[in-house]
């Protein structure tokens, strides 16, 4: 089976269920799930591209308190 690589981002900003996320690394793609929250509870799909190193992403939960 494939093996999933783990990309680790830090959100940047969050407006209402709109997350701007920066990655040091390679950015994920287009419509790539991400997982955030302490338990990795909270789902957010990468939308677009703000920069080099940030993408805007789409919570698909509630984002209170990140």
């Amino acid at each position: 089976m494939g093996e999933k690589k783990q990309n680790i981002g830090k959100i940047k900003a969050v407006q209402g269920s709109v997350l701007e996320v920066e990655f040091s690394k390679e950015l994920p793609a287009i419509y790539t799930e991400l997982k955030t929250g302490a338990k990795l509870e909270l789902t957010a799909e990468v939308q677009g591209y703000v920069s080099e190193t940030v993408v805007r992403a789409l919570a698909l939960g509630q984002t209170q308190g990140l």
